[in-house]
């Protein structure tokens, strides 16, 4: 049996998308749970923001106010990523129909684009607003810390 090239094509970017936007299950979620850790688990938050807070003078309630503004954040984005896991089932499920109707691909995929917009949208303006809560040196080193901690999980 062969397969369309058209087929092929679909089938490697659908993966490529789960692989690269579906976030790791958490050992005791039951199956097909999403989750976000800083969602499920604030005190991995409160110790990120202590180890991006390092070395600074930030006193400690800028760092609850920092702590507060991601944790909404991530409680926002957990809320998203559940609903778009109906999306991606409904595109796998189109990809392994007996018969592809490309217009419902791109209509989801097109939804799939749109909801990780919002997540990057969401997480733009929580870091921007925890950077308010901090003076210049101080928000310097926050964000050179957060981004530089090597293998980090993003919220």
């Amino acid at each position: 049996m062969t397969t369309s090239p058209l087929r092929s094509l679909l089938a490697l970017l659908l993966t490529a998308c789960v692989a690269f936007t579906v976030p790791a299950q958490a050992e005791n979620d039951p199956p097909g749970t999403i989750t976000v850790v800083a969602a499920r688990y604030p005190e991995a938050l409160e110790r990120r923001v202590s180890e991006a807070l390092a070395g600074t003078t930030a006193t400690l309630d800028q760092k609850i106010e920092i702590v507060g503004i991601l944790e909404a954040a991530a409680h926002e984005v957990q809320r998203l990523r559940t609903r778009r896991a109906s999306t991606d089932t409904a595109l796998r499920e189109a990809m392994s129909a007996d018969k592809i109707d490309p217009a419902t691909i791109e209509r989801l995929r097109q939804r799939q684009i749109q909801a990780v917009d919002t997540v990057s949208k969401r997480m733009t303006q929580a870091m921007t607003d925890a950077g308010k809560v901090l003076d210049t040196a101080q928000r310097q080193t926050f964000y050179r810390n957060w981004n530089e901690r090597p293998f980090a999980r993003r919220i």
